[in-house]
């Protein structure tokens, strides 16, 4: 997902709103569907794009997919509410963000703080991203591939260290810089 912090909320909320009624017009045909939900102090907007095994064969050229371990709707789901725009796969990753209590935001992790220690805490734009996390729920689908004893004893051993990609962007009088880290961790 994605959480921005908008310089203008009602800006955000209106183009929030246009692609609602841009997807929605277009996707009469296409079997697009758009569904509002009041969630927190606003509401949060679904795009049901459909079965991801039928857009997964539909961008294949209606050729056969492999048989991975996907399964259910493809929604991505947006909400502008308590100066935050907020964009995610499915109404689960928007609600957690207005869900979220003091304490357990991201910003009070070890991890997101140390890694924006090291890329500059004073910057106009940051980000994270876990690539534990996301080799953790990648594994699923490399495990169900032909060849996935090759990714086990290949691949797997180099991947394992990475632990966070943080960057952090920083606006000078002449020359804008951005830093990034790559984190490492031993197995």
């Amino acid at each position: 997902g994605l959480v921005i912090v908008p310089t203008d909320a009602t800006k955000a909320d209106q183009f929030f709103t246009s692609l609602k009624n841009l997807v929605s017009l277009a996707g009469v045909t296409g079997g697009v569907v758009v569904r509002d939900e009041p969630y927190g102090e606003g509401t949060i907007t679904t795009i049901d794009l459909g079965d991801a095994r039928q857009l997964l064969g539909a961008a294949a050229g209606g050729s056969a997919v492999p048989d991975l371990p996907l399964s259910g709707r493809v929604e991505i789901s947006f909400s502008v509410q308590r100066g935050l725009a907020i964009l995610g796969v499915g109404p689960g990753f928007v609600k957690s963000v207005l869900d979220v209590k003091s304490g357990s935001a991201l910003a009070d992790q070890a991890r997101f703080r140390d890694a924006m220690n090291r890329v500059g805490t004073n910057n106009v734009s940051s980000v994270f991203v876990d690539l534990a996390a996301i080799r953790k729920l990648a594994e699923p689908l490399a495990s169900s591939l032909p060849d996935a004893g090759t990714y086990a004893s290949e691949l797997k051993p180099y991947l394992e260290p990475f632990d966070v990609l943080a960057a952090a962007g920083v606006t000078g009088d002449k020359v804008d810089t951005v830093t990034f880290v790559i984190t490492v961790t031993k197995p």
